[in-house]
């Protein structure tokens, strides 16, 4: 059972919850991580995703073109280099390497740190 004196020092919410003095305290640690993430990865994410949607310069007037850019890109010669080039040392390079890495027989490698 509250106390009386318990229930005194309680807060209620607008809608009528009860707010523990741990939670608030507990918030009041966890308010300036939070805002912090938001201010240097949540706004920066949304900000490049609004660039990327809009035909912007360093100087001059922001007109949104939509996935415009994104066509644009698939059709460069350079993109699809580049996206064959990373499947390539993502299938191939990378296991290789962790292969090699590991000392494992057949490899040819050595444990060894390069």
């Amino acid at each position: 059972m509250i106390s009386r004196e318990e229930v005194l020092h309680q807060r209620t919410s607008a809608y009528g919850v009860r707010i523990r003095p741990e939670t608030v305290t507990a918030w009041s640690f966890l308010l300036p991580t939070v805002l912090l993430l938001l201010v240097l990865a949540v706004y920066p994410l949304i900000y490049a995703f609004f660039l990327s949607m809009t035909d912007a310069q360093v100087s001059g007037p922001v007109h949104f073109v939509g996935v415009r850019n994104f066509i644009r890109l698939l059709r460069t010669a350079i993109f699809t280099l580049t996206l064959s080039n990373t499947v390539w040392y993502t299938r191939w390079g990378w296991p290789w390497h962790w292969c090699w890495r590991s000392g494992r027989p057949g490899c040819g490698g050595s444990a060894a740190p390069c």
